[in-house]
C-alpha cells in the first residue's frame, strides 16, 4: 500500500544550495515535510545532514565536466563525424551507465512483494556544444519557430510498476502533469488539484513557460496568444496556482488539503 505521495517541483538544490545558512535552511526543510507527510527517517539532523551531502556530492560529479571520470571501457563510441565533441562522448558514455544502473533499480524492484512505481524522467537536456545543434535539427539554436523550440526541449519519461497495469503511451505531456499521470497509474483518488489539471489536460495536454499545445487547434502557441476556452483553462490554472504559492492568508483547503498550516 502506498501511504504517501510528495510532490514539490517548485524548485531544485541549485537555486538554493549556495552556503551554509541554506544547507542547514533546505534540510531542516525537507526533513519538515516529510514529517508532515508522515514520514520519519528517524535519525537526527546531522545524520539526515550527513545523508543528504552525501547524495548531493554524488549528484555533483556528473554536474561537474572535471569531476567526470570513467574507465576508457565504459566510454562508447561516436560516429566519425561526431569525434569532435567530447561532451557528447561524454553525454553517450553517462546515459550508457543511467541505462545499467536503471536496469538494476528495476530488477531489485520486480522481486519485492509490496507495490512499487517508479517514475522517470529529465528535468533538462544535455548542455552540448551549440555548434553541434545543426545536426539535430538542421538549424541550431536559432531562428526556431515555437514547434521546433518546444521540441528541442522534450525529454522522455516513463512510469513503471512491478504489479500488472495496462501499458500505455502518452504522446504528449509536461512536467506538471506527471504528478497527476502517476496517481492514475497508482490507482490513488486524485485530490481536487489533480483532478483539475487532468480535466485540463484534455484541453492543454502540453504547457511551460515557452507556450502551450492546444488540442483543438492542433498546434503550440505562446501563453499570451491563449483564445477562446485554452484561455480561460490558463487563467484558471493562474488563479490556482497564484493561490498555492504566495495567498498564504486564503489558501484553499478544498483545493489544497495537504498544504495546510
Amino acid at each position: 500500500m502506498i501511504d504517501t505521495v510528495l510532490f514539490d517541483m517548485g524548485g531544485t538544490l541549485e537555486d538554493i544550495w549556495v552556503d551554509d545558512e541554506s544547507r542547514h535552511s533546505s534540510i531542516q526543510g525537507v526533513l519538515d515535510i516529510l514529517r508532515a507527510h508522515g514520514i520519519d527517517l528517524n535519525m537526527d539532523f546531522e545524520t539526515a545532514a550527513q545523508s543528504i551531502n552525501v547524495g548531493w556530492e554524488r549528484y555533483g560529479a556528473y554536474r561537474d565536466p572535471r569531476q567526470r571520470e570513467l574507465k576508457p571501457e565504459e566510454i562508447v563510441d561516436v560516429d566519425e563525424e561526431y569525434s569532435g565533441y567530447s561532451d557528447l562522448q561524454m553525454y553517450e558514455s553517462l546515459i550508457a551507465k543511467s541505462d545499467q544502473a536503471l536496469s538494476y533499480l528495476i530488477s531489485y524492484f520486480e522481486k519485492v512483494d509490496d507495490p512499487v512505481e517508479i517514475v522517470f524522467f529529465g528535468d533538462h537536456q544535455p548542455s552540448l556544444s551549440s555548434s553541434f545543434y545543426p545536426y539535430l535539427n538542421g538549424k541550431g539554436l536559432g531562428g526556431l519557430t515555437l514547434s521546433e523550440l518546444e521540441n528541442l526541449y522534450t525529454v522522455p519519461f516513463f512510469i513503471w510498476t512491478n504489479y500488472d497495469s495496462d501499458k500505455e503511451s502518452v504522446e504528449l505531456t509536461s512536467l506538471n502533469y506527471l504528478s497527476t499521470l502517476a496517481l492514475e497509474r497508482a490507482g490513488i483518488a486524485l485530490p481536487a488539484y489533480n483532478q483539475f489539471l487532468a480535466d485540463m489536460m484534455e484541453e492543454i495536454p502540453a504547457i511551460n513557460s515557452r507556450g502551450f499545445y492546444s488540442k483543438s487547434l492542433g498546434r503550440f502557441f505562446h501563453v499570451e496568444d491563449a483564445a477562446g476556452e485554452d484561455a480561460k483553462w490558463l487563467k484558471n490554472y493562474e488563479i490556482l496556482q497564484y493561490n498555492n504559492m504566495f495567498d498564504k492568508r486564503n489558501k484553499s483547503e478544498l483545493i489544497f488539503p495537504y498544504l495546510k498550516q
